[in-house]
């Protein structure tokens, strides 16, 4: 801390002249701890012609009062600021450090980036990307991954309350939230030890889409990928809601389907008009499988499934 003193004038009663000089001092002490009366009682600057003692701070705004050795008082303007400034021990915010503030924070020393306000402390810190904000997008840097129709994507609401939303990938694609009459299609592909098990074990082709939703289905497509080895035996297949204890909604489908090579199979639903209980439709899923008695044998292909269906809320 440095301080300086302007000049001295004489100020004393009956004096014609004294002295006038310029004085600096510095000290390490807080411009709080200076600023205090009585202070430079002890402090001493030898000029020319007298030794001027600092007495005590004057009534005078950023004044102090100065006694020579002989008697005479004089006063002079020093630069600081006045009793009523702002205390150093505040917790000032600065952009570099300084010694005479013991309870700032400096901006220089954080990382460079974006600032992060703690709530009530104040405390200033640098946001971490990923934590505090989402990182910066480049497309040359993204890496493409397929989404799952449960991934939520983000959507601004601009009709009533501007709010974000949410929705899901599935609900893209049926181009409505939670579907609603929007046709989608789905391929499932059958291993070949699906295959061979179809007699006693059902495939899910279209799983089910939550409470109160019926799937209804346009079209079935299917398609026999051919390996090495044909499969042989094996019965019709069904296509029906909840495996089989469902309604179906393809039967009879014939097992060349599966036992032909390069073949594809167009079904067709039944024709009628089926009058059951929510529990056997509603909240459930499509299956396939062998609705005959005889099991397919000795194949090691593949069988695509493409299902066109829609969703509807009942």
């Amino acid at each position: 801390m440095t301080f300086s003193i302007n000049s001295f004038d004489n100020v004393s009663s009956g004096a014609t002249s004294g002295p006038r000089i310029w004085a600096y001092g510095s000290t390490t002490d807080s411009l709080v701890t200076i600023s205090q009366s009585g202070y430079f009682n002890d402090i001493k600057f030898r000029v020319d012609r007298n030794d001027m003692i600092f007495v005590s701070a004057s009534d005078g705004v950023d004044q102090l009062k100065v006694t020579s050795e002989n008697g005479q008082t004089v006063t002079t303007a020093v630069y600081m600021p006045s009793s009523g400034g702002a205390p150093n021990n505040a917790t000032y915010i600065t952009q570099t450090a300084s010694s005479d503030l013991p309870n700032e924070q400096a901006l220089a020393l954080l990382a460079t980036g974006l600032l992060k306000n703690t709530t009530t402390t104040g405390v200033l810190s640098s946001a971490v990307s990923g934590t505090d904000y989402q990182p910066p997008l480049s497309g040359e840097s993204l890496t493409a991954v397929t989404a799952e129709t449960d991934d939520k994507i983000l959507i601004q609401d601009t009709s009533d309350s501007n709010n974000l939303k949410t929705t899901t990938v599935q609900s893209v694609l049926d181009l409505v939230p939670g579907g609603s009459g929007v046709f989608t299609q789905l391929k499932t592909t059958l291993s070949s030890a699906q295959i061979l098990d179809l007699l006693n074990t059902p495939v899910v082709v279209v799983p089910a889409q939550g409470a109160n939703t019926l799937i209804l289905i346009s079209s079935l497509t299917l398609s026999g990928v051919f390996n090495s080895i044909n499969y042989t035996g094996g019965g019709e297949l069904s296509v029906a809601y909840d495996g089989f204890d469902g309604t179906a909604m393809y039967e009879a489908i014939p097992a060349t389907a599966v036992t032909g090579q390069s073949k594809i199979t167009f079904p067709f639903p039944l024709a009628y008009a089926n009058v059951v209980s929510h529990t056997n439709h509603v909240n459930k899923g499509l299956y396939i499988w062998v609705g005959g008695v005889s099991q397919f044998a000795t194949g090691n292909g593949t069988l695509d499934v493409y299902v066109t269906y829609e969703v509807i809320t009942i």
